[in-house]
């Protein structure tokens, strides 16, 4: 196969990337400055996005249009693509969130150390010695005021990963315990949910596959892995948008870590030529494929 040339695009701020995926790349398309190097219409391209703060994606596509020193493309569709649209959202919403971020720790310490309103302390002011009764109460109050909230609140999910770190994601994720994962999983990327769904902790695994994001070609590529926490394939198997994918209920008849009940209950839908497969594929359960098998000789077919 021929080498496509390759072309970069570099987002210098996240309010540039917002416009550049409001007006182009939701929409399917973008618009590479090339200079002299510009390739003809209808020919193939890579594009390197290089996003600002965050990860750099590459995705192919043809060129439709040539103009101002530069060419429009539009991208294939598939697993590139969505790769891109996932990084956009997650640097955009980073962004976003990480703007309000100081305003919490600092209203919530700001009102643990307000001191008590004149009137409360009347009777110490009605002391003989009204300066040396209240002027000890602040210091003790003070430090488990501030320490509190800090040491115990949780981290937002958009804080858990630093995408311009120099650590690797997965090394990033390994220092995070199994509840900051869980809450990562549902607002995590495609390049995150493909870490951590293989995590050795199950409960992130049905974390991933309720993220809203999730694809269709994520089910399907989720459903065929062996190592999917049993909770997730169930959970997956009762939502009717799935269940439409013949695909992913072959998959789920097949994979070993389907729960038996579920497994069993979706070979009763199959087709004839399904039914042949799973009675012959060494992946499923035994009790699945006599399952199959059965079905198969009540049907006259075996």
């Amino acid at each position: 196969m021929p080498k496509v040339p390759r072309f970069e695009v570099n987002y210098t701020s996240v309010q540039d990337l917002e416009r550049a995926n409001t007006r182009e790349l939701k929409h399917g398309g973008g618009y590479v400055p090339a200079g002299a190097d510009t390739p003809a219409v209808f020919s193939r391209v890579a594009v390197a996005f290089h996003l600002p703060d965050g990860p750099t994606v590459e995705v192919h596509g043809s060129v439709v249009n040539v103009s101002g020193g530069g060419f429009f493309v539009q991208f294939d569709k598939g697993i590139e693509y969505e790769a891109l649209q996932s990084a956009v959202e997650f640097v955009t919403e980073l962004s976003s969130a990480s703007l309000e971020i100081p305003k919490f720790p600092a209203e919530n310490v700001e009102d643990s150390i307000v001191p008590p309103r004149p009137e409360e302390p009347a009777e110490a002011i009605a002391t003989p010695a009204p300066i040396a009764v209240p002027a000890p109460e602040p210091e003790p109050e003070k430090k488990p005021a501030i320490a509190t909230p800090i040491a115990g609140a949780a981290r937002p999910a958009w804080e858990l990963l630093d995408m311009g770190s120099d650590v690797p994601l997965h090394k990033q994720l390994a220092e995070l315990t199994s509840a900051e994962k869980v809450k990562l999983a549902r607002h995590a990327n495609k390049p995150v949910r493909q870490l951590l769904v293989r995590d050795t902790d199950k409960r992130v695994h049905l974390e991933v596959v309720k993220n809203p994001k999730v694809s269709a070609a994520e089910i399907m590529e989720f459903t065929s892995n062996a190592q999917l926490g049993a909770e997730a394939l169930r959970w997956i198997s009762a939502q009717r948008r799935h269940m439409r994918t013949p695909a992913v209920v072959f998959n789920l008849v097949v994979n070993p870590a389907t729960p038996g009940d579920v497994a069993q209950r979706l070979v009763a839908g199959l087709p004839q030529n399904e039914l042949l497969k799973v009675s012959r594929n060494k992946r499923a359960k035994e009790a699945v494929q006599r399952q199959a098998k059965k079905r198969l000789m009540e049907l006259g077919i075996i």
